[in-house]
């Protein structure tokens, strides 16, 4: 048995975090000992530096084994000169001890059974997903054999990564799902039988429940066809008992807990990131999305770091772990270039103005 093949086992018997589907995406390398696991990427701290460990969530292995495979995972990273950075960590009072720690942001929580209620209470979602049926939208989960081959959902996500910012990302944000679904569902939004939308939503089995992954949809698609596919989804899985549903972490979310004792760099950088972050990602309509559904509570996502502090190098190394093959340095320009246009063509757009005589 491979060591991926031994993660994907783990997975189904004691995956218990968000991201623990996640863990199984493809360029990870992956460290099994004694019945754990732990997905990571390992990338340099700064150019040219030392290289740490930035692990795709917590270790996936039976809780009564979690903090030791945490520590058996920073040992074996030490012995070959490296640090590890958690990345994705829920369950900080198991996992924290003395570890420098970060809040990056928050995730939205349901319990499937108090779904109908809360859309029952909702004038805006019913609104929102009437708009969608009003316009003939009809949404369906479809087998993974299908969607694998259907051309028709493959250019949905290519329409969508054509007005992204940035080229896609990895790690934990891997768009190409489609390609190797696993145990994931996916439930596609059609009108006049042409896919326009899709939800994927990835098994969290430790909890019964299930991360809503992606929602994708066309630009053409009308409104309301995100709300019709997440409701029919969360509306399934609660038929079939589902305990747990989350849409998955918000990276700066106003409702996360601030993180103490961090540099003054550092809190200058996240600040600088919450203000201007919506150049690169509009964090906060993402989380404006999640929040119109009215979440029984905001979890918070906690980074932690075998470092002393965490610092702007734990920040470029978790920006490495996210870059694919582009590199760090490559990243950051892409996007600060893309800031820089679209801060341009506002300036222009406003210089060229004049009112209507």
């Amino acid at each position: 048995m491979t060591d991926r093949e031994r993660l994907a086992t783990l997975v189904r018997q004691h995956g218990w975090a968000a991201t623990c589907t996640q863990a199984l995406n493809p360029g990870l390398e992956i460290w099994t000992d004694d019945g754990s696991a732990v997905a990571y990427r390992r990338v340099p701290t700064r150019p040219g530096g030392r290289f740490v460990r930035v692990t795709a969530g917590e270790p996936v292995s039976p809780a009564s084994a979690l903090e030791r495979a945490q520590r058996a995972f920073e040992a074996d990273a030490a012995r070959h000169g490296e640090g590890v950075i958690w990345f994705g960590v829920e369950r900080l009072d198991r996992l924290a001890g003395d570890r420098a720690r970060l809040v990056i942001g928050a995730q939205p929580v349901w319990a499937p059974s108090g779904w109908d209620a809360m859309v029952a209470a909702s004038a805006s979602v019913r609104a929102q997903r009437n708009r969608a049926l009003n316009k003939q939208v009809e949404v369906q989960e479809w087998p993974s054999g299908r969607v694998t081959q259907s051309p028709e959902v493959h250019a949905i996500l290519a329409a969508w990564l054509s007005t992204r910012g940035l080229p896609p990302l990895g790690f934990l944000t891997d768009p190409l799902v489609l390609d190797h679904l696993g145990d994931r569902r996916v439930w596609v939004a059609t009108r006049a039988s042409q896919p326009i939308a899709y939800a994927v939503l990835a098994p969290i089995p430790a909890r019964e429940g299930w991360l809503v992954e992606w929602l994708v949809r066309r630009r053409e698609a009308p409104n309301g066809t995100a709300a019709m596919l997440l409701d029919t989804a969360v509306r399934t899985v609660a038929d079939e008992g589902a305990r747990y549903v989350t849409l998955g972490l918000v990276p700066l979310a106003r409702h996360a807990p601030p993180t103490h004792g961090l540099s003054s760099t550092v809190r200058a950088t996240l600040r600088w990131a919450r203000a201007h972050g919506r150049r690169f990602y509009d964090f906060e309509g993402l989380e404006r999305f999640k929040a119109k559904f009215r979440p029984d509570r905001w979890d918070p996502v906690w980074l932690l770091t075998t470092e002393p502090q965490v610092t702007l190098f734990t920040l470029y190394a978790v920006a490495g772990a996210f870059s694919r093959d582009l590199g760090t340095i490559h990243l950051v320009g892409r996007a600060l270039g893309g800031a820089v246009a679209s801060e341009a063509r506002a300036v222009r757009e406003v210089l060229s103005w004049s009112p209507r005589s």
